[in-house]
């Protein structure tokens, strides 16, 4: 016979690892503190709701907020050890952990030198990073081979960049020319500089030697002498704030371009790379003016930040809390 149903109690618990962290003081800090917390569990994770996977490109956020909010490194070097594991005999790695298909994003592979570049200045963990050089060569050896008179072509893979929607950006790539696009090209030479400070002796030197020859190919093949700015494109007139922030980051620009200059703008994950470009020029007020998608994401009434722009698929993404790394920089 059917009875009604009479809920007494619900009770949520709420489980995540546990960070010991500071109390934040405003509304946005709040905001990505509690993203960075809810993705945070026996791994790092993009998202508590939908992959709950470790991909590389949102660890390396979610490993530098953790330097700035816990003193626990225990779940930094875990995620380490565990994405250079993924490694295939090519040396690119696996873009996320725990996954039963491939996925190879290989810029993600050049993330991970950043990754421990920053995990050696932070933890002096001498003997963990040691034990990984070998793998960081492995990752410049593939991209190595995929360069072409001094310029590096877009390996196979999934070269994802940013979630753009506007003409020439397809499935979050960025515009290339015969397999050619200078953000990535950026994007090597900042991580090799990124392996030269953790070598020693010879193989610093060849690898700074590696990047001074690159710089000078990016110069000579993105240049643009109108707008005294490096292009997206070989010969080409488009311009991507992704490429002007990768270019200060790699001391190839010394300031922020002339405003009047059209630039694809970037989106709230590629915005972690601008902040940091705008940081190294002490610009704060230009991160200040740039936190408008988040304020957006209060007045929505969102307590964790979004993926991307909408229609955005997930309401709580570990890569656009990165706003919290520069307030707590900055108040160092």
């Amino acid at each position: 016979m059917a009875e009604p149903l009479e809920i007494k109690s619900l009770e949520i618990f709420e489980t995540r690892y546990p960070f010991n962290t500071p109390e934040c003081e405003s509304p946005l800090e709040k905001l990505c503190r509690r993203t960075w917390q809810v993705c945070a569990h026996e791994t790092y994770m993009d998202c508590p709701y939908y992959e709950q996977l470790m991909y590389i490109g949102d660890s390396w956020i979610q490993i530098l907020l953790t330097y700035v909010m816990s003193k626990d490194y225990r779940l930094v070097k875990q995620s380490i050890l565990t994405l250079f594991e993924s490694q295939t005999p090519t040396g690119v790695t696996m873009s996320r952990f725990p996954s039963n298909s491939e996925q190879i994003i290989p810029p993600f592979s050049l993330v991970l030198i950043a990754m421990l570049r920053d995990y050696s200045d932070w933890s002096h963990d001498e003997i963990t990073v040691k034990q990984q050089m070998p793998k960081i060569r492995s990752i410049l050896d593939f991209f190595f081979k995929n360069m072409h008179d001094g310029i590096l072509k877009n390996p196979e893979g999934w070269n994802f960049c940013d979630w753009i929607k506007a003409p020439g950006w397809e499935h979050g790539t960025a515009p290339n020319l015969n397999g050619v696009t200078c953000w990535l090209n950026l994007l090597l030479l900042y991580n090799i500089r990124n392996a030269a400070a953790l070598e020693v002796g010879d193989a610093a030197a060849k690898l700074n030697d590696k990047a001074k020859q690159l710089s000078l190919k990016i110069n000579e093949t993105f240049r643009s002498d109108k707008y005294g700015m490096l292009s997206d494109l070989p010969s080409e007139e488009s311009f991507s704030e992704h490429v002007q922030a990768l270019s200060i980051l790699c001391d190839i620009a010394t300031e922020w371009p002339d405003v009047s200059v059209p630039l694809t703008n970037t989106t709230v994950f590629f915005k972690f790379y601008t902040f940091l470009a705008l940081k190294k020029l002490g610009r704060t007020d230009l991160i200040e003016k740039r936190l408008t998608p988040w304020r957006n994401m209060l007045d929505a009434g969102l307590n964790t930040t979004m993926e991307e722009p909408e229609p955005s698929r997930s309401d709580c993404h570990a890569w656009s809390a990165h706003p919290l790394y520069f307030i707590k920089k900055l108040k160092y």
